[in-house]
């Protein structure tokens, strides 16, 4: 076992030179070893049968509050986030209420509900698309990559999607400014109060009844009937739920749709693969998320008693980082497993996590990456990088890996 910290915090730059490299350290060091994430020290799983056991472990909790005093002296980041007016969401709690949670939105995010969606979806795909075509340029993030998801995601909600640029500005500074405490929980505050009003106006219309039309069957007004009918859901935990459906449900297929389209433009053989036979766009979704997970460090673990593993010995209270951005890349699961392969077997990853915190909306992020690659490529001949790869910049979130900005240039396809 290594006596250096593995250093997990990602850099601005370059990606197959820095954090890449620090998991596959970490991974011939053991099964669990320390390592350090925006000076916060921890133990970091890397396999992926490691990380599988250790996402379904008892002895491990989603609750940072049980760390709290001790998150506030060496990671105000991660102290700010919990401490910014939030109760417990889905994703930072145990059962039984992590149950009780998931269970308020589970049917949203059905197979069934998704596929329902898709047309909307492609709707929005094909005007981002006409709206860019023109211009032969584009920055593949803001432009394509964040609104698709986030428009969907707060149509469903019911949340107004004049307001998306506002509550992106926030969730960035939120999720990607770790060394500004202060910052962060402004940022934080502000996504607070929005949807602290926003609550406010759609739990009187529902009062007046009122709410009807395209809003009668958003899921922010059944979680408001939620907390309202069966006292199912507490004032605080409905505002957490908002919060982390809105976050969750772009962030991570904004930065699937980025990561994946380079890897695209590095590959040109892989994109003219994808290109002439569509039907192998599912396979290669899932293979940009075995390579270069949107998550590449899970939500964090706690250890409630000691756990024993290899050389490591993990005490309470300690930090578990369940590196599912390197679990993909484990050799001893995958054959050459740095290659993008559209017909590896087995293509199963957990970029999506496992066991009960299973990323609920993953039907959703699938259904709105292959109508974002297929509608990308069937609408863009010469797709390439408008800037030197160099000059791309990546975002520093503790666990979120996705780009900045992606500039590509690009002739409308006839």
């Amino acid at each position: 076992m290594t006596s250096e910290l593995i250093d997990l915090t990602p850099s601005a730059t370059g990606i197959e030179t820095d954090l890449h490299q620090e998991f596959a350290a970490a991974r011939k060091a053991g099964p669990l070893v320390p390592a350090v994430l925006l000076g916060l020290p921890g133990w970091v799983a890397t396999g992926q049968e490691v990380a599988r056991d250790l996402f379904t472990d008892p002895r491990l909790s989603s609750n940072p509050r049980l760390a709290a005093p001790h998150l506030k002296e060496i990671a105000p980041w991660a102290f700010a986030q919990i401490t910014a007016g939030f109760a417990p969401s889905m994703l930072s709690s145990d059962p039984p209420d992590h149950n009780r949670l998931r269970r308020l939105v589970s049917s949203a995010f059905t197979t069934r509900r998704v596929e329902a969606l898709r047309p909307r979806t492609q709707e929005i795909c094909d005007e981002l698309l006409a709206r860019m075509l023109p211009h032969g340029h584009a920055d593949l993030i803001e432009d394509f990559a964040v609104e698709l998801p986030l428009r969907v995601i707060m149509e469903l909600l019911g949340v107004p999607v004049e307001d998306r640029h506002s509550f992106r500005e926030w969730s960035v500074v939120a999720v990607s400014d770790p060394e500004d405490p202060a910052r962060t929980l402004a940022a934080l505050a502000s996504i607070h109060g929005y949807l602290d009003d926003l609550i406010s106006r759609k739990s009187a219309e529902a009062a007046r009844g009122t709410a009807g039309g395209e809003h009668e069957q958003d899921l922010l007004t059944a979680l408001i009937a939620a907390r309202d009918e069966g006292g199912r859901l507490n004032a605080a935990e409905l505002l957490s739920m908002t919060f982390l459906l809105l976050l969750a449900g772009h962030e991570t297929t904004t930065n699937l749709i980025g990561n994946g389209t380079l890897m695209l433009l590095r590959d040109p053989v892989l994109l003219r693969t994808l290109r002439d036979d569509p039907s192998l766009t599912g396979a290669s979704i899932e293979e940009f998320i075995r390579l270069d997970s949107p998550v590449a460090v899970a939500a964090l673990r706690f250890a409630t008693e000691e756990i024993r593993m290899g050389d490591a010995v993990v005490a309470p209270g300690e930090v578990v980082f369940i590196a599912t951005g390197a679990t993909g890349r484990d050799p001893d699961v995958y054959l050459d497993p740095d290659v993008p392969d559209v017909h590896r077997e087995p293509a199963r990853h957990l970029g999506f996590g496992h066991g009960i915190h299973f990323c609920i909306g993953a039907a959703l992020a699938r259904m709105e990456a292959d109508i974002a690659f297929r509608g990308l490529l069937s609408a863009c001949d010469d797709l390439a990088l408008g800037v030197p790869e160099e000059d791309l910049r990546w975002r520093r979130s503790p666990h979120i890996r996705g780009l900045r900005n992606l500039p590509v240039v690009f002739s409308p396809r006839p």
